[in-house]
């Protein structure tokens, strides 16, 4: 087995035990249900922390398809393509459950609420900083320090929802999402145009 297959199979065991038995489930459990040594996850990953940071950003990164990101189409229609994905990602049932699962942590484990933040966002901030910096290039926006933008912009379209669902909240309606979606994509796309001069 290859290293980035071995590094799979350690995620999908390590998603499958963090979720049914928490945080606090044994590094050899996850091992035996990934058919690895104990010893490969520690060399791949080097920490628990790490790898449950992993599963985290994993969990989005592999659902949210970034190819609505086409600088040649309207920003608008791509940001909110791109929104709706990395939304339904962050939102499934399996991925607030995790989320849910670092907040029963929380006080034990602190650190646990970064790697959550870390891994949920991690992987999104490239391909949308990259996007951001293709339309600055082609003097289709403002200038903007597009890693910042990207954050921002992830941070906003989730807003409050994904705390609240950690929290045991009920989700949203779909189309009270959609709304919020629309309206946070607009609002956004709004601020990234250059303002037309006074004279």
């Amino acid at each position: 087995m290859n290293s980035a297959r071995i590094r799979n199979a350690i995620l999908t065991a390590a998603r499958k035990v963090f979720l049914t038995e928490g945080y606090m489930a044994s590094m050899d459990k996850i091992a035996a249900e990934a058919y690895v040594a104990r010893r490969s996850i520690f060399n791949i990953f080097g920490s628990k922390d790490n790898l449950f940071s992993a599963v985290l950003s994993e969990a989005v990164s592999s659902e949210v398809d970034t190819s609505a990101l086409d600088p040649q189409a309207d920003v608008e229609t791509a940001l909110r393509g791109f929104a709706e994905g990395y939304c339904e990602a962050a939102l499934s049932e399996e991925n607030v459950q995790l989320s849910r699962l670092v907040s029963a942590e929380y006080e034990r484990i602190p650190q646990l609420i970064g790697g959550l933040t870390k891994g949920m966002m991690s992987q999104m901030l490239p391909p949308l900083a990259a996007y951001f910096t293709a339309l600055q290039k082609d003097g289709k926006i403002v200038d903007l320090d597009a890693e910042m933008a990207a954050e921002r912009f992830l941070a906003s379209v989730l807003g409050s929802e994904r705390a609240r669902l950690a929290l045991g909240g009920e989700p949203t309606s779909k189309a009270r999402r959609k709304r919020y979606v629309d309206e946070t994509v607009r609002q956004f796309v709004h601020g990234l145009y250059p303002r037309p001069s006074n004279g």
